[in-house]
């Protein structure tokens, strides 16, 4: 996944089978310390949990990160991103 530094708006297209709901967002470094963070409520759109988050990136190295996402009292699932 490829994210612009700054503010961004995330459409996240949650796995086949997440639950609409509460959900928290973090942006992990190499060393899987949080370096951004959000909130957002994902919804089902169209047969797909969706999420949409607003997230500030603007303080960011450009580089390699994890992108985190749970859905609030659930594991995190880890997914590559890149800060351009």
């Amino acid at each position: 996944m490829s994210l612009p530094r700054g503010s961004a708006d995330l459409v996240i297209l949650l796995p086949t089978g997440s639950e609409p709901g509460p959900y928290d967002v973090q942006l992990l470094d190499g060393d899987l310390r949080s370096r951004a963070d959000a909130k957002g409520t994902a919804a089902i759109e169209d047969f797909v949990t969706t999420l949409r988050v607003r997230i500030d990136l603007g303080q960011l190295a450009a580089g390699r990160y994890q992108l985190a996402v749970r859905r609030e009292g659930d594991s995190w699932r880890m997914f590559p991103a890149v800060v351009n």
